[in-house]
């Protein structure tokens, strides 16, 4: 955490015996989910606050799946909805390194 900038990095390494055919890093959101250009993942949320969460555009491709929440419970605190959010790695390296910045929206 940058308290400076009021960013988050997470760096994910990984070092495979067995290459996989692809890697999926999953985030789950209650907000809306856009990409507004490559390597750009913005989050907007109910109240209309919004995060941006950047990656490599080379590395990975998004795909994104709304999910119907029907248990009153969840959707009591989430909504009716979230989406999940795949960022997929085909043919990751034997030592696989990538990071995501997390920072609010203007």
């Amino acid at each position: 955490y940058d308290r400076g900038q009021s960013r988050i990095r997470i760096q994910e390494r990984a070092r495979f015996e067995t290459l996989p055919d692809s890697v999926s890093f999953n985030w789950m959101s209650a907000g809306e989910v856009s990409f507004p250009e490559p390597g750009l993942m913005e989050i907007t949320t109910p109240q209309q606050e919004r995060l941006s969460v950047r990656f490599s555009a080379k590395k990975l491709i998004p795909k994104v799946e709304r999910m119907e929440l029907d248990d009153p419970r969840l959707s009591k605190v989430w909504g009716s909805h979230i989406y999940r959010v795949r960022l997929i790695q085909y043919q990751p390296q034997r030592r696989n390194s990538l990071s995501f910045h997390l920072e609010p929206s203007p």
